[in-house]
């Protein structure tokens, strides 16, 4: 997908063209669960990695017990692109098998652009985790 190349650097016109939405499609056998996700724009994964942090350089605590659900929320669409969650039921999803939230975690945040455990990385990275602050955006 990164491949070194000889070919014509893009130019501005050419990234900005890629605005459509991209889609995933998987289905979880064990569970017996088809799911399909949608990819984010630049600004809802600045926006995703923002809510995680705090001001002080630090993660908030409360904030990345809820990541894996809220990403599952933001990412999770029905067939026609649609959101299946509406914003803020991450509580919604709190009594769901473990493995199978993981499971769809992993997906969509490879499919946001999010590398292997760049999350937790988030977390290892920041000077701290922090226990105060809100939930909300």
């Amino acid at each position: 997908m990164d491949n070194e190349s000889n070919g014509k650097s893009a130019s501005a016109a050419d990234i900005l063209a890629f605005t459509d939405r991209r889609y995933v499609k998987r289905t979880n056998h064990r569970f017996g669960v088809t799911v399909r996700g949608q990819s984010w724009t630049e600004k809802e994964k600045s926006d995703y990695e923002f809510w995680l942090s705090d001001m002080r350089g630090g993660i908030h605590r409360e904030r990345l017990m809820v990541s894996k659900r809220r990403m599952i929320v933001m990412c999770q669409v029905d067939d026609d692109g649609k959101g299946v969650y509406a914003a803020g039921d991450e509580s919604r999803l709190e009594g769901v098998d473990g493995m199978l939230t993981s499971w769809m975690f992993d997906l969509f945040s490879d499919h946001v652009g999010f590398g292997k455990d760049e999350v937790e990385e988030l977390v290892k990275n920041s000077d701290s985790v922090h226990a105060d602050g809100s939930l909300s955006s």
